[in-house]
Formats: structure tokens, C-alpha cells, sequence
């Protein structure tokens, strides 16, 4: 499974890497555009604008999960894997990890540039900004699951009807509102909210791990 991870993430390391070079030469576009033609309160505001940068990072990296995921049908990428001399549990870990690990690097780099950028500025690092950079990138990560998810249950509608599938939506819907509250309802703890997150991508990852240990159909 390991290996099979590795491999993949070598076959995906250049999406990945385009997609952060893609975020970044948006967001210094954005950069430019308001130096050139913003006002003086406009130029005021680059430096707190430049700290978004992470956020640019973060959705990169949810793109190329998507994009990952997006393209597995028509590559017929599980039929392929199923003829490797590994279990099915295997593979769906491997296929549930490989975007996350994307998603988790893609957090790595984010919380390098914001360190920098605060290092540029000589701001300090305090841990809470760290912790919203997590939740950030933690949440993106929950869409990454929720399309691996929506995935697995329409394998399922299609190979046993659409009642089959009703409970695995009713959960997901349940999932979906969840994220929904956390991102916009009031949170007291920045650090209890990356908890939350952390164990809704859990439950996620972990559902779209059994739902593709139960197909019965392996030929997309």
C-alpha cells in the first residue's frame, strides 16, 4: 500500500507542483494589479494582502485533489489497480490517502510561506495563526473526501439501485451540514475547531475506505 502511495504521489508530484505555482502567479498578479492601479490606501493594504498567500496554496492543493480524483473514471485507474497483487483494502486506502497526503502537503508549504511572510514583516508566529491556517487547510480537505465520497455512492446507486445508496447520502448530507456550521457558525476555540475538522476528514476518509471495500464492481 506504501508503495503503491509513493508511486502515486510521483506519478502526481508535478500536478501538484504546477498547482502551487499556478495559486502563487495568481495571487502575485492580484499583487501587481493593486500596486499598478490601486490607490494609496490600496498599496497600504499589500502586505496584509501578501499574507494570503497560504490560502492561494491551500486551494491549489484541494485543485489537484480534485483534479486526482476527477480524472480515476475515465483513466479506468481502479480496473488497473485491482490487477496489482494487492488486497482491496489496500487500494482504497491508498486511493483515500493519496489526496490527502496531497491536501497535508500542500498545509506543509502553506505554513512555510506564512512563516515567511511573518518573518519578512517582522511579525511574530503566534500559534493561533497557525492553528487558522490548519482549519483552512483541514476544511478544503473535507471537499477533497466529500467528492471520493459522492464517487462511491454513485458506484453504489448504479450497482444496486438508488435505495441502496439513500443511507450513505442521508450520512454524507449529515457531514456537509457539519462542515457548513463549522465554517459558519461561532467557533470559542480556533484549536477545538481543527479538532473537529480533524475528525470529520476522519470519519470521511474512513467511510469512502469501506464504501470501496463493498464494491462489487471494479471495471471504472
Amino acid at each position: 500500500m506504501w508503495r503503491l502511495l509513493s508511486e502515486e504521489l510521483r506519478l502526481y508530484r508535478f500536478l501538484l507542483l504546477i498547482s502551487w505555482a499556478l495559486g502563487a502567479a495568481i495571487f502575485g498578479l492580484i499583487l501587481v494589479m493593486t500596486a499598478l492601479l490601486g490607490d494609496a490606501k490600496d498599496r497600504a493594504e499589500i502586505p496584509t494582502i501578501a499574507a494570503q498567500l497560504p490560502l492561494a496554496l491551500l486551494v491549489a492543493s484541494m485543485v489537484a485533489g480534485f483534479i486526482v480524483t476527477g480524472t480515476e473514471r475515465s483513466e479506468s485507474r481502479v480496473r488497473m489497480l485491482v490487477m496489482l497483487p494487492m488486497s482491496i483494502r489496500q487500494i482504497a486506502a491508498a486511493r483515500v490517502l493519496l489526496p490527502t497526503a496531497m491536501s497535508l502537503l500542500g498545509l506543509l508549504v502553506a505554513h512555510a510561506s506564512f512563516a515567511a511572510l511573518l518573518a519578512l514583516r517582522g511579525a511574530p508566529f503566534p500559534l493561533e495563526r497557525h492553528l487558522k491556517v490548519d482549519f483552512i487547510g483541514l476544511q478544503l480537505l473535507v471537499w477533497v473526501l466529500v467528492a471520493l465520497v459522492v464517487r462511491e455512492i454513485i458506484e453504489l446507486q448504479k450497482a444496486r439501485g438508488r435505495g441502496a445508496a439513500l443511507v450513505s447520502t442521508a450520512l454524507l448530507l449529515g457531514a456537509v451540514a457539519l462542515v457548513a456550521w463549522l465554517e459558519l457558525g461561532p467557533i470559542q476555540s480556533i484549536a477545538l475547531g481543527v479538532a473537529a475538522i480533524v475528525a470529520l476528514d476522519a470519519a470521511l476518509a474512513v467511510f469512502a475506505f469501506a464504501m470501496f471495500c463493498h464494491r462489487t464492481d471494479f471495471t471504472k
